[in-house]
């Protein structure tokens, strides 16, 4: 999956919709974890479908997000002070614009972290059968 820059704004009135907006979440959530493999041991994820409007009013739903988020940044960096996810209830209050803003900022401030990561990975030259090699130590 592609990056797409996270919506970091939300506001009271914002709506949220599943195209466009659950799905960059989504997305973005599964290219950390494909970025995350690149520098980290593996680690799992909850399962985050491809929800229609039958399936979004399921706790699962947002609990998943919020869990993978809480997930990507306890298996590879957490920045101090940052928030975990918080419990959902059945009949209870979905996203708010707050929850919206924290985790795409918590993506966003990840992606910039694993991006800084990857760019300082050192190589080393080595020889091999006669031929020079590049490896990330």
């Amino acid at each position: 999956m592609a990056w797409i820059t996270p919506k970091t704004d939300w506001k009271a009135t914002d709506p949220i919709v599943l195209d466009p907006d659950y799905i960059r979440i989504r997305g973005n959530i599964l290219h950390l974890r494909d970025m995350a493999r690149q520098l980290y041991l593996p680690f799992p994820l909850a399962d985050m479908e491809d929800y229609g409007p039958a399936g979004f009013p399921y706790i699962e739903f947002f609990a998943n997000v919020d869990n993978n988020v809480d997930a990507l940044l306890d298996n590879t960096f957490r920045p101090p002070r940052s928030e975990r996810a918080r419990a959902y209830e059945v009949n209870g209050r979905v996203w708010s614009y707050d929850d919206l803003n924290r985790i795409e900022s918590a993506l966003l401030g990840l992606y910039t972290a694993l991006t800084a990561q990857q760019n300082a990975r050192q190589t080393l030259a080595f020889t091999m059968g006669g031929g020079i090699f590049g490896a990330c130590i």
